[in-house]
């Protein structure tokens, strides 16, 4: 029996995960792990994983059910059965008690995990601590396992990892914190009781960690016993990695409690000073580990001293520079950046970033920066040191990809810090770096650096500054290495339109480009983007260059060459061509897409045909139809006018030939709407034939594009009332199958991309010519399967539905003010069938949506049904309370859900709503 086949049994589940694991790997991989997740969203997964969690003697058993219940209880919890809770916990306690830690923190770590989640979700659990701290007590590794149990929950209580309203978790803490005393004296106990042992330690350490996070005062933090222990396992060079970066993480945590210093002597017998002591004890730890090239301890270091120095940067900015103490950090962080690796510098970047936030914000930021400019100025002479190639590198940037990595956070870092020594100072500095410095790679480093700020400010820099710099780069020799040329191209791309005022350079820089691109296929990409840039800001004073931009575009056609390389000379191409007189813009256009046309019906025609050629055809064609932009008046020659018969030919062939692909299918649907958009009025020849062949083709497949497309036609040309008939005819096709399509998949979610393309083409139809789409046979279907939608969890499925039922509505409040109004009646009673579960919907779509600019949007349709319904919206409230008061466990947040669904009741405006909204959310999630 095929794998898909196979119904959902433990012994089936057993056997898949087992064969997905397998050594050697089985054949048929793909298919079970398919299988698998598909088991995974089933209710009946809920009941498996629970048996497989308790055969605890095969690891891979174990740890799969317990990251598949872990997934659940984030994500599917409403899928449960309250009657299942009670069984699932007995289930994953004797779980925990049962796996032997030591050879599965994996599957421990896991079922913890869910354990814990489930306590955040069952408003009725109350008490983590005091229901399984009993049970799980017996042995020192049992206890051990506890503290993880509570570790792992607090971390999630406070990254809100498993969603929950923010009153269940203001109760949680609360609890957490009466049992703060015994957590601590149970996990002091365990420290002191022990011999030393590198998983105690750890656990210990995680744990004191979450408990000053979540339930600890900065005050009691520092008081208890363990908060010296972490400085002085940090102080330690014999214990192992895993302990040092627990310890770092208690002092982390720590720092994070401080909030806004202004004020700081060091030496201090306040918080700060007891934690700034005993950081500063670190330094000879610190320079051993930089000495023997630990980059483990060396990482750890970074985020104790970025967090201590992001505690006193108020401290340095007040004092303009002058409080050495608070001064000290960064100097330490200075040091550490010397050590070039990149986790240090991600680190350290945290702190960069957020002392130039702090710096820009005060009243005096420029006088404040002054007295900082000097890290600055460290900082660029420590990167002209570190993004150095060596003098022998033959090669471009991306070759080295952890160096270009690195590189890229270091660009990250300097545009965070420009404000602080301003962009044409930064900019000299660089220059000065490598004046007096022979190598190529001086200089390759320095137009890096440069490259970093350059383009955002290009307008502030004097000539005498960027024209020996570019003179530079336009008279480079062959000579000069790859990488030259390469980041010479970038610095051109970032400084395009500089050159619109310079033409004496222009010609040079393109000739220079156009070199680039002859040289080398690794110089070509970059150096086609810089093409773009300043064919797009200069195009004017490019047009004597159209031919051999032309050329260079067909040259690329050559499959030998990637392709992103023709896609990128087609956007140049595009911006020249554009400034050729009429007559020649025309002719170029028809010579650029005849070539695109006959290399797509020699695929199309070819045997047997190439899937893939066909694709990257379509897109050629796309780039260019996307790019030619104009909006062209009906009395005048589009550019494409010339050649968009040939275009929608060649295209329509190419999907009949292969509609059933759906790579195919999509692709070519992108040309049409590209090609319908950029002639706009100049496509009317097209039209009916057209949104003839788009509901013949949709008949043909269940691929959404069709959909798309259609909606093109509609916002195009709906308005005119000439083509409602016939868009009306070709909804009446594709409405219907449309919502076939959805009716044969049990979850939505498998086809939002319908769901999003069908609500598109509805509510545009829905804008240009409601009466006709409210009259409509598919309107009431497709109106229920809208409201049925609202629980699809897809942004942009939700968002295109959404949008359909304001389209609606809103035109059922306009033309109820006219002399119309009784036509829309029927629509009034149709939605008001329907109405308690859209309330229902609208309200409960809000835990999957962010509240920016959903809120708004869900806010306006649902104060619509309360302008509509004024009797039935009282009722339909009502009912929300009841569905959603069920899915609370405890009372505080049913009271308060009462309060917030009143509040929302008595709104005046879409606004008084949307205040309320994430109140709701909060209690719901």
């Amino acid at each position: 029996m095929a794998v898909e086949t196979l119904p959902f049994t433990i012994d089936n589940v057993r056997a898949a995960i087992t064969s997905l694991y397998a050594v050697p790997p089985v054949a048929n991989i793909p298919e079970v792990n398919k299988w698998l997740m598909t088991f995974q969203t089933q209710p009946i997964s809920w009941e498996i994983c629970a048996a497989l969690i308790l055969e605890t003697e095969n690891n891979v058993l174990v740890t799969f059910a317990g990251q598949t219940l872990r997934r659940k209880v984030q994500n599917r919890f409403d899928d449960l059965d309250p009657s299942m809770y009670d069984g699932l916990r007995e289930a994953l306690v004797a779980s925990i008690r049962a796996i032997d830690y030591n050879k599965n923190r994996t599957a421990v770590t896991q079922v913890c995990l869910t354990l814990g989640g489930m306590y955040m979700k069952v408003g009725t659990w109350q008490n983590i601590v005091g229901d399984l701290f009993p049970r799980l007590n017996d042995t020192k590794e049992n206890t051990l396992k506890f503290l993880l149990l509570v570790t792992l929950f607090m971390q999630d209580l406070r990254d809100n990892a498993t969603k929950t309203s923010a009153t269940r978790r203001a109760q949680i803490v609360n609890r957490l914190k009466e049992n703060g005393e015994m957590l601590l004296g149970v996990t002091i106990q365990l420290f002191s009781s022990s011999e030393p042992e590198e998983a105690v330690n750890r656990i210990v350490l995680q744990a004191f960690a979450a408990y000053i996070s979540v339930i600890l005062s900065l005050e009691g933090a520092l008081r208890c016993r363990l908060m010296e222990c972490a400085f002085e396992f940090m102080a330690s060079t014999s214990v192992s990695i895993a302990v040092h970066g627990a310890a770092a993480e208690c002092i982390v945590e720590v720092l994070v409690k401080f909030d806004a210093l202004m004020e700081f002597e060091e030496g201090e017998n306040t918080p700060i000073g007891y934690v700034f002591a005993w950081v500063s004890e670190l330094r000879p730890v610190v320079l051993e580990a930089i000495q023997n090239k630990d980059t483990d301890r060396l990482i750890n270091f970074a985020r104790v001293y970025v967090e201590l120095a992001k505690a006193l940067t108020l401290v340095m900015v007040v004092s303009t520079g002058t409080n050495q103490g608070a001064m000290k950090p960064v100097g330490w962080i200075l040091e550490l950046m010397e050590y070039q690796n990149y986790a240090i510098l991600e680190a350290s970047g945290e702190f960069w970033y957020y002392f130039s936030e702090v710096l820009y914000q005060t009243t005096e930021a420029a006088q404040n920066a002054n007295a900082f400019r000097a890290f600055v100025a460290r900082l660029m002479s420590m990167f002209f040191r570190q993004c150095r190639f060596e003098h022998d590198f033959d090669g471009v940037p991306p070759d080295m990809a952890d160096f270009e990595e690195f590189r890229a956070k270091v660009s990250e870092i300097i545009k965070d810090v420009v404000f602080i020594i301003g962009s044409n100072k930064l900019l000299e500095q660089a220059l000065k770096l490598m004046q007096g410095k022979d190598g190529w790679e001086n200089v390759e480093c320095a137009m890096f650096l440069m490259s970093c700020v350059v383009g955002n400010c290009v307008s502030n820099f004097a000539d005498d500054v960027l024209v020996p710099v570019v003179s530079g780069i336009v008279s480079l020799g062959q000579e000069a290495p790859l990488a030259l040329w390469y980041t010479s191209a970038v610095f051109v791309t970032e400084i395009s339109e500089w050159f619109e005022t310079r033409p004496q350079l222009l010609g040079k820089a393109f000739l220079f480009l156009m070199t680039c691109i002859a040289r080398s296929s690794s110089l070509a990409r970059v150096a086609c983007v810089a093409l773009t840039a300043i064919c797009q800001d200069c195009a004017q004073l490019l047009v004597s260059h159209t031919d051999w931009c032309v050329r260079t575009l067909f040259a690329s056609l050559d499959s030998s060459v990637p392709e992103a390389i023709p896609l990128e000379l087609i956007k140049s191409v595009v911006a020249v061509v554009l400034w050729l007189p009429e007559k020649e813009r025309s002719a170029k256009f028809h010579e650029v897409a005849s070539r695109f046309c006959d290399d797509l019906l020699n695929v199309v025609n070819s045997e047997p045909v190439a899937q893939k050629k066909l694709a990257l055809h379509l897109d050629r064609l796309s780039m260019l139809l996307l790019n030619v932009s104009v909006d062209m008046p009906e009395d005048k020659v589009h550019p494409l006018q010339e050649c968009s018969v040939e275009i929608y030919e060649a295209v329509i062939k190419c999907i009949e030939s292969n509609v059933k692909n759906s790579t195919v299918a999509e692709r070519g649907c992108r040309a049409l709407r590209y090609l319908i958009r950029s002639l706009g009025v100049h496509s009317l020849p097209l039209l009916e034939g057209l949104a003839t062949k788009v509901f013949t083709f949709y008949q043909m497949t269940t691929h959404s594009c069709f959909l798309y497309l259609a909606s093109i036609l509609v916002d195009e040309f709906g308005a005119d009332q000439r083509f409602v008939p016939g868009f009306l005819q070709m909804l009446q096709v594709l409405v219907p199958h449309a919502l076939q399509v959805l009716n044969s998949y049990p979850s939505k979610k498998e086809v939002a991309n319908t769901v999003e393309d069908l609500y598109r083409l509805g509510m545009r139809f829905a804008k240009k010519a409601p009466l006709q789409m409210f009259g409509a046979d598919f309107f009431p279907p497709l109106l229920i399967n809208a409201v049925e939608a609202l629980k699809l969890d897809d942004l942009e499925a939700l968002e295109s539905d959404i949008k359909f039922l304001d389209e609606v509505l809103t035109n059922i409040v306009r033309i109820g003010k006219t002399d119309e109004a009784q036509s829309v009646q029927p629509t009034v009673l149709l939605i008001g069938r329907s109405g308690e579960a859209l309330v229902n919907n609208l309200l409960g779509a809000l835990v999957n949506v962010p509240p920016y600019p959903w809120y708004r949007r869900l806010a306006a349709v649902l104060f619509m049904m309360k302008q509509l319904y004024p009797q039935d919206f009282p009722g339909w409230m009502n009912s929300t309370y009841t569905l959603m008061s069920t899915r609370l466990m405890n009372e505080a947040d049913v009271a308060k859900l009462h309060s917030i669904l009143g509040e929302i009741f008595a709104a005046n405006s879409p606004d008084d709503m949307r205040r309320v909204f994430h109140d709701l959310s909060s209690v719901c999630t």
